[in-house]
């Protein structure tokens, strides 16, 4: 459960980000952003904003499904679980900026955030355990944004952890947050 909530936001926001930002770009509107009134921040924090909630929405939704429909136990505090969803948010958020870059048209926005997205999904460990990987593998998967998030999430969920112990892995996504910040605001264009 705790993967696939993981996997919906990481999924979101590393596609619709770059097809977004390369739709506006493709029909000059990010030009136009630029001389409106509208200071160019607030536009990327409106960005940032509405797409925090819809991850917080999914999460939501997804635990629910798990919880009501499937049976799932929640050993640990629910509330914890949607502290970590922000910040893991944030994460592919500014991967997603990062693509948009590059990004040329939307498809393309598309096939580059798949192309991130799908190697992570299984190298992370969002349906199985790392352990098994062979050589170097399980050391790479540990420099993946997608698990320290998975790694909090379910230490919450399956361990009935608090919040405070997974310092560990929440130190890691706010290093990946101010990291993909940095590069998304270097490498950001507007055409």
């Amino acid at each position: 459960l705790m993967g696939l909530m993981a996997l919906g936001i990481m999924t979101s926001a590393i596609i619709s980000i770059p097809v977004c930002i390369s739709t506006y770009r493709n029909n000059s509107i990010l030009k136009r952003l630029l001389v409106t009134p509208l200071p160019i921040w607030k536009y990327f924090a409106s960005e940032i904003s509405a797409h925090l909630v819809l991850a917080m929405v999914q999460a939501g939704i997804i635990l629910a499904v798990g919880v009501f429909v499937f049976g799932a136990r929640v050993h640990g505090n629910p509330v914890w679980l949607f502290a970590i969803v922000p910040l893991g948010s944030l994460v592919f958020l500014n991967i997603g900026f990062i693509l948009s870059a590059w990004a040329r048209t939307p498809a393309a926005a598309s096939g580059m955030g798949n192309a991130v997205v799908l190697p992570m999904m299984f190298f992370a460990g969002t349906f199985f355990s790392t352990n098994t990987f062979p050589w170097i593998f399980p050391y790479l998967a540990e420099a993946l944004p997608l698990t320290p998030m998975l790694s909090a999430l379910r230490q919450v969920a399956i361990d009935g952890a608090p919040i405070w112990e997974t310092w560990p892995q929440l130190t890691v996504l706010a290093g990946w947050v101010a990291g993909t910040a940095v590069v998304a605001a270097k490498v950001f264009r507007f055409s």
